[in-house]
């Protein structure tokens, strides 16, 4: 999974690293013990709120850690 977060983070100029660890932290070291399960490969927590908890879905783990580099900015490309 970091290997997808450092080479897709290089493509866009960001850092792999912050994003990896922003993930880690969004979803528990990747245990999916909350209200995101594994299966929906979203490693940002997007979508997830405690007032509306229907979060995002993504088809395949390369997507989601698009989302994740994308997410900061605000920015969401067409994938």
């Amino acid at each position: 999974m970091a290997e997808l977060f450092l080479a897709e983070s290089a493509a866009e100029g960001v850092t792999g690293d912050v994003a990896f660890m922003q993930s880690v932290v969004e979803i528990g070291w990747f245990r999916f013990n909350g209200t995101i399960p594994e299966s929906f490969n979203n490693f940002a927590g997007i979508g997830a709120t405690d007032s509306n908890p229907t979060p995002a879905v993504f088809p395949d783990a390369l997507t989601g850690v698009r989302a994740r580099i994308y997410f900061p900015s605000g920015e969401w490309p067409t994938f």
